[in-house]
């Protein structure tokens, strides 16, 4: 037995072995990913080297990356990466291939590059420089600087990093992109010239808000669904009260639903009705969660009064009120959006 449990041993440990000296053997030491470009296109030569864009690239500074060839050029040439193709013009965060001639000559290919010893050198970006064009974008939102603009300032150095002027921010790759923009000369005139795209902070700390927002929500729609469950399944939970509580988790559920639909903008083909169904069940909620408090009170205090006004079947006075109330109070809010003259007096649903 304990021989077995040895060769089972040795068998997980040769396996795992195996899989770091593979894993090891298709990366390139002492090279990030980001430094790399995607030369599968280019030409295997019998030495093991290849030849991409006119460039011989040693074996020892390639390898495989989720079955791409990639190779460290950044050793050999400098790498600039682009957000788009090589020609496509960015605008508002779409890529636009350049069609016309006229565009081309635009086109202003030069990159000027910040050398170790400080010097500035002009190179262009296409013969001079290795473009990776096959990574994805370093955000969702982003914004471009205008070298023209004295807040827009920026440094461009040859290992790749970026640095911000105006806040002395410094960014590799991951974090920045390039691309050709149209940008205004005069009134008449424009040209074409590779401007830096950064992710915005703000729209960032937004989409990392949304995400935990959905989590929450998801989360909480989850356990909704779970209590709602429980309360249908055992009979002894389905009670008045318990009955009055399952409308006001109904209510509640839908409620945040939609609040989850609108948050990832899953509600712009109707709008204006799911902002009426959802203040609906949101005042639902609220007429539930008060139908269920004076339930609580009449049930300790033993109000025959009130008993006696809501009659034998309680929760049927009690769903007229809730439901009721909320169609009544949604209706009002209705025929004002729709009545009412001035703009500051509606609601505003879907606006």
């Amino acid at each position: 037995i304990l021989c077995g449990k040895m060769r089972i041993l040795l068998g997980l440990f040769g396996t795992i072995l195996c899989l770091f000296i593979q894993k090891t053997n298709g990366e390139i030491p002492g090279c990030d990913f980001f430094d790399t470009v995607d030369v599968s296109a280019g030409q295997w030569l019998s030495n093991g080297s290849y030849l991409f864009e006119d460039l011989v690239i040693p074996a020892h500074l390639t390898g495989e990356y989720d079955f791409k060839l990639q190779s460290n050029n950044s050793k050999e040439q400098t790498c600039v990466r682009f957000c788009c193709d090589l020609y496509d013009i960015m605008s508002d965060g779409n890529c636009f291939n350049i069609a016309s001639e006229e565009e081309l000559d635009a086109l202003d290919p030069f990159l000027n590059i910040t050398l170790k010893d400080g010097s500035v050198v002009k190179r262009h970006f296409k013969n001079e420089m290795f473009v990776q064009r096959d990574l994805p974008r370093p955000c969702y939102s982003m914004f471009y600087l205008d070298s023209r603009e004295k807040d827009d300032k920026y440094t461009l150095f040859e290992d790749g990093t970026f640095l911000r002027h105006h806040d002395k921010v410094s960014l590799n790759k991951q974090k920045y992109c390039l691309q050709h923009f149209v940008f205004d000369e005069t009134t008449d005139t424009e040209f074409i010239q590779i401007a830096p795209y950064n992710c915005d902070p703000q729209t960032q700390a937004q989409e990392i808000s949304k995400t935990w927002q959905t989590v929450v929500m998801v989360i909480s729609l989850i356990c909704m669904l779970l209590t709602i469950s429980v309360y249908l399944f055992f009979k002894k939970l389905r009670n008045l009260h318990g009955q009055c509580f399952i409308c006001y988790m109904v209510s509640l559920f839908m409620a945040y639903l939609f609040l989850l639909l609108n948050l990832w903008d899953l509600t712009n083909d109707f709008c204006i009705t799911a902002g009426f169904i959802g203040y609906f069940f949101v005042i639902a909620a609220f007429m539930w969660l008060s139908v269920i408090s004076l339930h609580l009170w009449m049930t300790f205090k033993g109000s025959v009064v009130i008993s006696g006004f809501l009659g034998d079947n309680q929760f049927l006075a009690y769903s007229t009120c809730a439901w009721g109330l909320s169609f009544f109070l949604t209706g009002i809010t209705y025929l004002v959006d729709k009545i009412a003259g001035h703009e500051n007096w509606t609601p505003r649903m879907g606006r």
